[in-house]
């Protein structure tokens, strides 16, 4: 009876919980073994005159038992960790709780900080910090940290290299149209060109947001493509 009222719990708060298929499986394969393990018991019962077959029952009825409390045990498990109620939910605090930063601030800011990273590439500056942006903006280091943070959803040098990276791929498509009349650009080139102090930052970087690298890259463009800078 236990079975079917967990199991019913589950299929009513079903998607709102997010209980796995696997969970409910586990569920129903411990009532059936319940049934079976019921059913052995009472034929344990019935053959206690017959002494041979009451002993081959007890052997049956004690591998279901132990292969029922292996299934159990497997079944709780698999509830607990599909249960949200069995664990208290953990929020993130939210750090710019108290910040004076309104919205029309940061729509302000996060523009005037598009204009530096695409009109006047700063991002190539291989030296580019958050407090020389801070600076050019005239605004507090933490509020463009915040603006950066909560506008794209992402660290200051996250952002700084998606731009270099964008950048980068703009000069090896030029270069691979044109490779033909002009020289093929050097990768170790291609780092400080655009704003990477060496070529480990850059090839991490590149390969996180491409998943090759620069080289493999250039040898998988098409001559068609165009580059989409953000």
């Amino acid at each position: 009876m236990l079975i079917y009222v967990l199991a019913g719990a589950i299929l009513i708060s079903n998607g709102r919980v997010g209980v796995t298929e696997k969970t409910l499986k586990s569920i129903l394969w411990t009532e059936r073994f319940m049934k079976i393990l019921t059913l052995l018991l009472l034929a344990n019962t019935l053959a206690l005159d017959e002494p041979k077959v009451h002993e081959i029952l007890w052997l049956v009825t004690m591998t279901v038992f132990f292969v029922f409390v292996l299934v159990v045990t497997i079944a709780t498990f698999s509830v607990q960790d599909n249960f949200q109620f069995f664990r208290t939910p953990k929020k993130e605090p939210d750090k710019y709780k108290y910040s004076p930063l309104t919205n029309d601030m940061s729509i302000g800011i996060k523009n005037d900080l598009l204009h530096l990273l695409q009109e006047d590439r700063v991002y190539l500056d291989n030296e580019i910090s958050l407090d020389k942006i801070s600076k050019r903006l005239d605004v507090d280091r933490y509020v463009v940290s915040q603006v950066i943070n909560q506008g794209f959803g992402k660290n200051f040098y996250e952002l700084i290299n998606d731009y270099r990276i964008d950048y980068a791929v703009a000069v090896l498509l030029e270069n691979r149209k044109t490779h033909k009349y002009k020289k093929k650009i050097k990768v170790i080139d291609l780092v400080y060109d655009c704003g990477f102090n060496n070529k480990v930052s850059f090839y991490k970087a590149f390969k996180q947001r491409k998943g090759m690298t620069p080289s493999q890259y250039r040898n998988s463009i098409s001559t068609n493509e165009e580059v989409v800078f953000r």
